[in-house]
Order: structure tokens, then C-alpha cells, then sequence
């Protein structure tokens, strides 16, 4: 059950420590468990930190006002407060198995026991825990699991489903970031994924995108995406797709070393992205719009992405090749990366006396559309003889 120490940064800060030490003056120890944990393990970067302990919320209250640390009840009937120590969140949950589940809700019992609480969670893989010290805490023996990139559900998985109908996108979006790509993903999760793919719509949008986001965010998710379009998942969220263009677009990413943008990668996914059971922002919706009309358009690359930064022009690029539209070229990804070098060398006071207030604009907009279709090729004293 016990492993070896981990020596992580984030164990040492002053407000762990201090945690620590409050709750252990009480008669309770702090565990943190989770992702803090588990990428701890796996030496990746660490953002939120959730902590379990045997004392009940009550006596977390009472912890927190006698040390005046600042606290809010954000779920306290399931257990849960939110800790706000030196300028950093932390979530502290009682130990507590769940009596009756309703989908994403749940009636809880606070326990004493870490195997229970350890057993009540969704995969394997976040049922580690570990002390201020840094000692692994592993009731379920999952650091195996975890070394080996093999993604389960704790016990039955039609069980971990239905108590909260999320943990089907979290599977693929667990199997996405940290599961072996070489192994086959675990069939007794498949087959329960299967059986209860339609209650995915269930869930709401905002639930949905947040995890859709994370699963296209991941480095490789060609094979869980593939995964889920096998078993009637995918086409849960999106009304149509080809797999072929999307395992395309990333494979390029990763040949020209392209920054991900899990936009990018659902248009490659659903070409058009007409579908609504994702809640997209504003700036993606729009995003999404401008590829799109520059795709039906043909616009030129050099123009698309003069306007639009090397960022979304190779976004465009990856996206044109994919669909067959044309073929990729180092040279052109070159191209794209030094857009932003091209300055238009017309100012407005090359145009004087000549023109005139609104003229000016007009002329000098006139004059960079010619100059963006030479490839920036005129030059400015070609382009003042136009005049």
C-alpha cells in the first residue's frame, strides 16, 4: 500500500506545510490525492491540488477559524470546502463512500476509512494519494497501473458510469493523456462505455466541452477518439466526422512541430464544426468562422495568414492539406512562420500631398492587397509608380 517518497516542490511550500501542521495539531493528517499526485509521479506540471482527510467538515470549519485560514463551503454537504491559504486554492474533501447516486449527484456517508474513500472514486489511476512527506499512499495498488499506462475504472465500471455519466469522456480523455498507446484500451471500460453511450446526453454542454477540450488538447488522442467512434460515443457529441483528416492533422503537428490547438483539431475532426452540443466561446466561434470561409474561399496561405498571425495560418495549412485541398511543403511552413517579419514599407505620409483624408486610407488599402498578392514582393517604389 505504501511507496517511495516523492520529492516534488509543491510538497516544501510554506501553505502545505502550514496545512499540515494545523490539521495535525487537531488529530487529523492531510492526504493529498489525485492529479497533484499522479502527475507528481510522473514528473508533469501540477496546477490543482485536492486534499482528503477523516475530519469531517464540522471539524475542517472549526480547523480553519481557529488559524483564521480563510475557507469556503463551495460543496460542504458532499464534504467538500475550498481552502484559500497564501494566495493558493486548495480542495479538502472528507473521507466518504457514496450511498445513492443521480447521475452527477450523489448521497454521501462520511467514513474513517481511506480504503473506502479510495474505492468511491472513478479510475484507478486517481486513487493515489500521498503525505506531506511525500510518501504514496496506494489502497488499490493503481501505481502500477499508472507506470504502465493502463487506464480502468475502479471495480464495476457500469457502476462508476452511472454515478456519474461524465466518467465515459473521462475515460477517453484519462486513456488520451496517460494511457499506452502500443496496449488495447481496457474492454471491460469499452463495453460499458458502449452500453451507456446515449447518456451522454444527459450531461450539459458546458460538462461536455470541458472535457471534449481536454481530450483534443492531449498530445496523441488518435486512438481514443477512434476508440469512441467505434462504440457510438463520439457520435454522441458530434453529428458527423472522419477520423482519417484528424489523424492527419495531428500527425502533422507533430512533423513540423506545430502548436496544438484543439480548435484545429475539431474541424479536422468535423469539417464546418455545425453541430450544438458543444458551448463554444465567442473568439472560437469566431475562430471557426474565419477557417471555415477561408477554406470554402481557397483563400491564398501568404494573405490568410498575414491577417491572421502565423499561429491560425498554420492551423488553415494543416487543415487544407487534409482535406485534400493541397499538399504540405516545409518550405511553405517556413513561409508562414516569418509572416509576421513582412512590414507593409507604404506610410501615409508617402501619399501626400497627392490624396486626402479618406483617400489615404482607401489608396493605402488598395496598395497592401497588391503587395500581399505579389508574395510582399513589390517594393515600395514600385508601388508609389502605380500612383
Amino acid at each position: 500500500m505504501r511507496k517511495k517518497i516523492l520529492d516534488c516542490n509543491w510538497l516544501n511550500h510554506p501553505s502545505i506545510q502550514y496545512l499540515s501542521k494545523i490539521f495535525e495539531d487537531s488529530g487529523y493528517d492531510i492526504l493529498f490525492v489525485g492529479g497533484c499526485v499522479r502527475n507528481s509521479i510522473l514528473k508533469e506540471p501540477v496546477s490543482d491540488f485536492d486534499i482528503a482527510t477523516a475530519a469531517h467538515p464540522e471539524e475542517i470549519i472549526k480547523i480553519c477559524k481557529k488559524n483564521n485560514v480563510k475557507f469556503i463551503p463551495t460543496g460542504i454537504k458532499h464534504g467538500t470546502l475550498t481552502i484559500i491559504l497564501d494566495e493558493k486554492t486548495y480542495q479538502i474533501t472528507t473521507f466518504r463512500t457514496d450511498e445513492k447516486s443521480f447521475g452527477r449527484h450523489a448521497k454521501v456517508k462520511f467514513v474513517d476509512s481511506l480504503a473506502l474513500d479510495a474505492s468511491r472514486r472513478d479510475l484507478t489511476i486517481n486513487a493515489l494519494y500521498c503525505t506531506v512527506h511525500g510518501e504514496i499512499i496506494d489502497p488499490l495498488n493503481a501505481f502500477g497501473d499508472l507506470k504502465d499506462g493502463i487506464i480502468k475504472f475502479i471495480g464495476d465500471p457500469n457502476k462508476r458510469i452511472l454515478e456519474d455519466h461524465l466518467r465515459i469522456l473521462r475515460f477517453f480523455r484519462f486513456y488520451a493523456l496517460y494511457g499506452d498507446k502500443n496496449k488495447y484500451m481496457d474492454s471491460n471500460a469499452l463495453k460499458a462505455c458502449k452500453t451507456h453511450h446515449e447518456q451522454i446526453n444527459t450531461l450539459s454542454k458546458e460538462r461536455i466541452t470541458a472535457e471534449v477540450k481536454k481530450l483534443l488538447s492531449a498530445p496523441n488522442p488518435i486512438s481514443a477518439i477512434g476508440n469512441m467512434a467505434k462504440i457510438n460515443v463520439l457520435n454522441q457529441i458530434l453529428e458527423s466526422y472522419s477520423i482519417e483528416p484528424f489523424s492527419n492533422y495531428i500527425k502533422l503537428e507533430k512533423k513540423f512541430k506545430v502548436k496544438v490547438n484543439w480548435i484545429g483539431r475539431l474541424l479536422s475532426l468535423q469539417q464546418n464544426n455545425q453541430n450544438n452540443k458543444l458551448l463554444l466561446t465567442k473568439k472560437e466561434r469566431q475562430l471557426i468562422k474565419k477557417l471555415n470561409i477561408a477554406i470554402y474561399c481557397n483563400t491564398p496561405i501568404h494573405e490568410f495568414s498575414y491577417y491572421n498571425g502565423s499561429e491560425v495560418g498554420l492551423i488553415y495549412y494543416l487543415l487544407q492539406h487534409c482535406f485534400g485541398i493541397l499538399n504540405i511543403e516545409k518550405s511553405h511552413i517556413d513561409d508562414i512562420l516569418s509572416i509576421n517579419e513582412h512590414l507593409f514599407p507604404i506610410t501615409a505620409s508617402d501619399l501626400n500631398p497627392k490624396y486626402q483624408g479618406k483617400e489615404i486610407g482607401e489608396k493605402l488599402g488598395q496598395l497592401e492587397q497588391k503587395w500581399i498578392k505579389s508574395k510582399f514582393t513589390l517594393s515600395k517604389h514600385e508601388m508609389l509608380l502605380m500612383q
